[in-house]
């Protein structure tokens, strides 16, 4: 038993020797039974007793975290030697007596509480160094901070003397110049973290820098300004055009794009002098251009080919003069441009108009251009419809926005100022081409349409409101003379003042379809909803007026003449009718309608007006049969003291085959006398008089066995016979 007991206690005291039992300070020992109690400054006690050589806070941390890694390894390696250890001890210990297995969970106990204690100890040093690791990165993260701020905030003294006193007028001063400008505003604008603004040394340095900025934005105001006066004055500055073309600026764009940058700080920085820099540019070179458009216009002009009044009135006269087709305009314009003793090209109108506004495009375009990126402009102004543009520019304002205040958008002000007489010099032209022939307007408005909408597309880099708002505004013009136009052929045709009476097919009714052949000539290929409504109200116009032209004129017949008031409109309106029929155009096709509707109610009456030339004794006998039949059975109509069987009787040899004959061959000699010659009108109302007799006769048929038990001795046949025999024998008929 004793040797039992010995072999057990040197199991034991081997394995306390496998178990390494890192040493604890004094002061964790002390307080081992109040280990809660443990504060900060117990764990300096520490550090001053075990660190006491070490002052930085750097090597410190790392010495700790090395120390803590150390330790966190020791107590995982303890922790497992100190379990095999346990269970070979309690398994030894199994047959031992209950004094010996007390002593040894005491034991137990007392190593796991030092394990406890270490724990602690780990977790506080752990947390000390956390601390002192987030302290130091503060301190770094605001050292760097204030080395920022600093070089911010500070401007050497070759910046601050470009500032105060620059040199412009070399380049390399002039780049010093701007370097120390942008320095300057990186120094101003700069957003600043939280609290800094508030430093009081930054305050006093960004007032320093304000004063730098007042200064250098008076030098920079001045400089432009003599910039301005400088390259008006100095012509050589501009690259001079042809004879027959606007004037180049690409010298004096290039001279003051020197100073850009300068004038892009000034409006970042100083818009208050920024803003007169607008009314003082255009003070420099509106004269220039004023002047230099007039030339242009006044040379082109002398290249312009005299051309003899067109057609002008077009429903003045009963004979239409020829009118200049586009064809006819092409191929003139193409063999008539020729070189004259100068040199110089020769144009028609419309050629003329197409290459000012070729020129001027380019002209304004490249201002336009200029100005933006001059200027800092990134976008045009906002897209307006350009029916709404004012042509009178002379107080220079846009939105509401005067040369005298603050302009929020000034481009189109510039512009406006620049390019002022450009709208005078085509209108001049549009009136030009109108005087010739009033049919050139809708070139010149399919041209300038074409130019609106390739400049009209917001964002795109060609999109210009100026030019939109100058095309539109000739518009007007070109718009208001075809209209002035179409009221002169209005107010023409009810001028006129004709008798009906066999009139025949009046002459502003033929030259209708003429006018529409001929404009319709001129629309363009795209649908253009500004060409298509102008020439949708001209048809609109004249119909109306045609219609009612040839109402009053009925009207004024006395009422023996009656007869030619639908003589005359069926006339008329058929050959509108056949002759829209031809056109096949979409845009009069309503008209078409209305005229056909009009011609076959005139028809009808003329049919009736024919049969009653011959038949109306027949026509009404049936008729009042027809009125009977409404309220009487058939069987009693021969009853009726009219219309007894004697009556149908002596009805019936009045109009035996002879007497249809003759009354037909009567209506025939009719028509051919109240319908112009050689009409295709005449057969078309010989046939429709052919159909509604025989619709009525066989009418007549049926009603005739109903109440008669009788039929006409003529038949239907006969009738169609007789009919085509009238035709072919009446020496007048239609060839």
């Amino acid at each position: 038993m004793e040797e039992e007991n010995e072999i057990i206690e040197n199991n034991e005291n081997n394995n306390y020797q496998t178990i390494e039992i890192t040493p604890i300070p004094d002061i964790l020992v002390s307080n081992n039974n109040n280990s809660n109690d443990f504060t900060d400054d117990d764990l300096e006690v520490i550090l001053q007793q075990y660190l006491k050589s070490e002052t930085d806070i750097d090597l410190l941390t790392d010495k700790l975290s090395k120390q803590l890694s150390d330790l966190e390894s020791g107590m995982v390696v303890d922790i497992l030697d100190s379990g095999l250890g346990v269970s070979e001890i309690i398994s030894q210990l199994g047959d031992k007596d209950q004094t010996h297995l007390t002593g040894v969970t005491a034991w137990i106990e007392y190593y796991n509480n030092q394990l406890q204690n270490m724990k602690k100890y780990i977790e506080h040093i752990e947390s000390k160094n956390n601390k002192m690791e987030v302290v130091s990165r503060n301190q770094r993260s605001l050292l760097q901070e204030l080395n920022n701020l600093l070089n911010l905030l500070t401007l050497d003294e070759k910046t601050t003397k470009a500032l105060t006193s620059p040199e412009f007028n070399t380049p390399t001063g002039l780049e010093t110049a701007i370097k120390a400008a942008n320095d300057l505003k990186k120094a101003l604008t700069t957003k600043l973290k939280s609290g800094m603004d508030n430093m009081v040394a930054v305050k006093d340095q960004r007032k320093a820098f304000e004063g730098y900025r007042v200064t250098f934005s008076l030098k920079v105001s001045k400089l432009i300004e003599s910039a301005f006066k400088v390259s008006d004055a100095n012509r050589d500055y501009q690259v001079k055009s042809t004879d027959e073309d606007l004037p180049e600026h690409t010298g004096f764009f290039n001279l003051l794009n020197t100073f850009r940058p300068l004038v892009h700080w000034l409006k970042e920085l100083d818009p208050e002098k920024f803003q007169p820099l607008i009314p003082l540019y255009i003070k420099a070179y509106r004269n220039t251009y004023k002047s230099e458009i007039k030339d242009y216009f006044s040379k082109i002009n002398h290249t312009l080919i005299k051309e003899s009044k067109d057609q002008n009135d077009f429903f003045h006269s009963a004979k239409l003069k020829p009118v200049s087709t586009v064809n006819d305009i092409t191929s003139s314009s193409s063999s008539t441009i020729s070189a004259n003793a100068t040199g110089k090209k020769k144009r028609t109108i419309e050629k003329l108009f197409r290459y000012a506004l070729s020129c001027l495009e380019q002209s304004i375009m490249s201002e336009q251009k200029f100005l933006l990126a001059f200027f800092l402009w990134k976008d045009p102004p906002k897209k307006k419809h350009h029916s709404d543009s004012n042509s009178n520019n002379n107080n220079a304002t846009v939105h509401g926005s005067n040369i005298g205040g603050l302009i929020q958008e000034p481009l189109d002000v510039i512009l406006s100022e620049m390019f002022e007489s450009v709208i005078p010099e085509l209108v001049e032209i549009v009136e030009k081409a109108d005087q010739i022939n009033p049919f050139y307007l809708l070139i010149t408005l399919v041209d300038t349409e074409e130019y609106i909408s390739g400049h009209s597309q917001v964002g795109n880099e060609e999109y210009s409101s100026y030019l939109q708002k100058v095309l539109a505004e000739v518009q007007k013009t070109m718009k208001s003379l075809f209209n002035k136009f179409i009221d002169l052929q209005v107010d023409s045709i009810k001028a006129t003042q004709i008798s009906l009476k066999k009139c025949g097919v009046l002459s502003h009714f033929k030259n209708f379809p003429l006018f529409v052949k001929e404009i319709e000539k001129y629309r363009p290929k795209t649908e253009m909803e500004s060409i298509s409504s102008l020439i949708y109200s001209s048809y609109f116009k004249l119909i109306v007026c045609l219609y009612n032209w040839i109402d009053q004129l009925a009207d004024k017949l006395p009422s023996s003449d009656a007869k030619y008031k639908f003589i005359a409109k069926l006339e008329n309106y058929y050959y509108l009718s056949t002759k829209f029929d031809e056109l096949k155009i979409d845009a009069i096709r309503q008209y078409r309608d209305t005229s056909t509707n009009r011609y076959q109610e005139n028809l009808t009456t003329y049919i009736n007006y024919l049969l009653s030339l011959k038949f109306q004794p027949l026509l009404d006998f049936y008729q009042e049969i027809d009125e009977f039949l409404k309220t009487l059975p058939p069987s009693d109509i021969q009853f009726q003291k009219t219309h007894t069987k004697q009556q149908f009787k002596k009805m019936v040899e009045k109009y035996k085959t002879e007497n249809i004959e003759s009354g037909l061959t009567k209506a025939l000699l009719n028509i051919y006398k109240k319908i112009t010659k050689d009409s295709p009108l005449i057969l078309v109302i010989w046939l429709q008089l052919e159909d509604v007799f025989i619709d009525k006769y066989d009418h007549f048929q049926e009603i005739t066995q109903k109440c008669y038990e009788q039929t006409i001795p003529v038949s239907s046949d006969q009738i169609k016979s007789i009919f085509q025999s009238v035709y072919k024998k009446n020496p007048n008929k239609h060839k």
